[in-house]
């Protein structure tokens, strides 16, 4: 009969487990290599907020700084952007003359924040902002608050991630074995064809898996996947081919069982 011959014999039920076992690891990989990586990166960018902005304290919607006004951050090295303070009394309409002549940049003004971006300019104001002091202790605290709720949605949004992709990825690759039947004149319904694909999945998942808990990153590893994945498909076929003895249920209809 043939490893895959063995295959074809399992019934519906298995082949959802599989697929849940796979969207489960796939987004439990996914959580623990990019989450903490997340974390860690936003952690260090406003660790450096003190070096590069000025502390801005905003109360009862009006912001105010110490340094010298205006002032220009000027350590991004990019002409064409240009990044402001200014919230000094009666300099709220300057705002408009700074940024044109620049395509792109920001103002924060004493009661508003004037964006520009590609030629079109935003104006946002402070009226509804909650008092606050931003500097780097106060951004990494609300990094560490809200990191939580971060990961509990990014959990939920990559489930229903892999919920759509794997299946897809079972419905499409699929045809490979399916195809590679018919052009041997072997009997091979495409029920049984997605069990293969549904059983073959495992293997790259499991090694994708196993690459991000341990932190390592292979250059391309997304075409390794499918590499993988689309191999031991072939190799499924050529099985079936080999023991081609082997007679897939007749209407080749997965039921449960």
């Amino acid at each position: 009969m043939g490893i895959t011959g063995s295959i074809c014999k399992l019934p519906a039920i298995a082949l959802v487990l599989i697929l849940c076992g796979c969207v489960g690891l796939g987004t439990l990989g996914m959580m623990l290599s990019t989450v903490p990586a997340i974390g860690a990166f936003l952690e260090r960018a406003s660790g450096k907020y003190d070096s590069i902005f000025p502390e801005i304290t905003i109360r009862a919607g009006q912001a105010s700084v110490r340094e010298k006004q205006p002032y220009v951050l000027d350590r991004l090295r990019e002409k064409d952007l240009l990044i402001m303070v200014d919230t000094r009394e009666g300099k709220q309409s300057e705002a408009l003359n700074h940024l044109k002549e620049v395509p792109s940049g920001a103002v924060l003004t004493r009661d508003t924040l004037v964006i520009k971006n590609q030629g079109e300019i935003r104006i946002l104001p402070l009226k509804n902002m909650p008092d606050m002091v931003i500097n780097s202790e106060s951004l990494q605290t609300a990094v560490r608050d809200y990191m939580p709720t971060f990961s509990h949605w990014a959990a939920v949004a990559l489930l229903f991630y892999f919920l759509v992709v794997k299946p897809a990825q079972v419905l499409i690759l699929g045809t490979i074995p399916y195809f590679a039947a018919k052009a041997y004149s072997v009997s091979l319904s495409y029920g049984n064809a997605l069990k293969i694909a549904s059983v073959a999945m495992a293997g790259p998942v499991i090694l994708d898996f196993l690459l991000d808990v341990s932190g390592v990153r292979l250059p391309g590893q997304f075409v390794v996947y499918f590499v993988a994945y689309i191999g031991i498909l072939i190799l499924a076929a050529r099985d079936l081919v080999r023991n081609s003895g082997f007679s897939p249920e007749p209407d080749g209809v997965i039921r449960p069982q």
